[in-house]
């Protein structure tokens, strides 16, 4: 925790971001493209015990680049809309850096009427509600730990979206798509995806997803047809972030007993909370307490009598640090799974980050 500590001069010397810059082109100000960024520099800090005997070693601290991206999107005349993001990234849990600069997110989509599109884009996907948010934009630093084994954070591929609103607060979200495989291809593996959220009055959102995945687990030609899925509710007013999401499926790569990966199911559930204080303060705008708990069975349906169930408790604090466009985060990720002689308990983590966003 010392080492924490002795990063906090450093963390409250950054300044605030521009909200928005808009790039000039052109004569017609309704078609002008947006510039926009973000930069997230993150600290990990573990607190555990390495286990030879069961070879486990505490995972080493670090600095990372979390996400540091620039990005434009804008319209062509009156039905194209379009989008483009490059940077670099890594995801907690990663070995280290990913410092190649890459194109995170493209789309482009054709807008026949205002809220119905239909086009090709790498991005987020509507998987749930956790699927379809921005790291950036979340509460806390990180991602409950198993959604990343339900799918990737960005899927590539032919998308269809509406989101008609039959009044101020009554309407939906639709997304349908087509993505890559884990290949890479749609030869054979591919995702088909489709989402769909209810908006409510008072800030009420209901909604879920499902999905059909193809893949060649065994590697042997022979290709499984999986299934993810998931149901939620959010809730968002005077301040208050209420979010809780479950997850379900069949298809991972682990084998557990006699039950093949293509047949092993899986199940999941968060819930999380957060809180945002007004200080009336320039210099630090707001505080937010947040706080999240998440729980995983890897194995529902394995048979070798073993608990594969993992849960965890994320609690920390969001700071506004001379706006609302810049903020420094410190979350702890503790641990709850129960110790088991046969497998070493992973270590806690401490998560520092800074970030702003234009």
């Amino acid at each position: 925790m010392s080492r924490v500590l002795t990063l906090l001069p450093f963390l409250l010397a950054i300044q605030a971001a521009q909200a928005e810059i808009v790039v000039e082109i052109g004569d017609d100000e309704a078609y002008w493209p947006t510039l926009g960024g973000n930069v997230m520099l993150q600290y990990y800090h573990y607190l555990g015990e390495d286990d030879p005997d069961l070879g486990y070693c505490v995972p080493s601290n670090r600095f990372a680049a979390r996400h540091a991206v620039i990005g434009v999107n804008g319209e062509l005349g009156e039905y194209i809309e379009y989008g483009a993001e490059f940077g670099v990234a890594t995801c907690a849990g990663s070995g280290g850096d990913d410092a190649t600069v890459k194109n995170k997110e493209a789309e482009i989509f054709f807008k026949p009427i205002e809220w119905l599109g239909l086009g090709i884009a790498r991005g987020h996907v509507m998987r749930g509600f956790m699927g379809k948010q921005e790291c950036y934009d979340m509460p806390l630093c990180e991602k409950p730990h198993f959604f990343f084994t339900y799918g990737q954070c960005h899927m590539f591929g032919a998308q269809v979206w509406a989101k008609p609103m039959f009044t101020d607060e009554i309407g939906i979200s639709l997304e349908l798509g087509y993505y890559n495989g884990v290949a890479g291809t749609v030869d054979i593996e591919s995702n088909t995806l489709g989402g769909l959220w209810v908006h409510l009055p008072y800030g009420v959102t209901v909604g879920g997803h499902y999905e059909n995945v193809v893949v060649d687990y065994d590697f042997d030609g022979d290709y499984d047809d999986v299934w993810r899925a998931s149901a939620g509710l959010r809730w968002e007013q005077w301040g208050i972030h209420l979010q809780g999401e479950y997850y379900l499926g069949t298809g991972f790569n682990a084998n557990y007993g006699t039950v093949e990966p293509a047949d092993l199911e899986r199940n999941a559930y968060y819930v999380q909370a957060a809180y945002d204080i007004l200080t009336g303060f320039d210099v630090l705008p707001y505080v937010q307490p947040h706080i999240r708990y998440e729980s995983y069975d890897q194995g529902v349906n394995a048979d070798d009598d073993l608990d594969h169930t993992y849960s965890w408790l994320t609690a920390g604090i969001s700071v506004g640090l001379g706006s609302s466009d810049a903020a420094l985060k410190i979350d702890y990720d503790y641990n709850l799974t129960e110790e088991r002689d046969y497998e070493a308990k992973a270590a806690d983590a401490i998560y520092v980050r800074l970030q702003a966003g234009f």
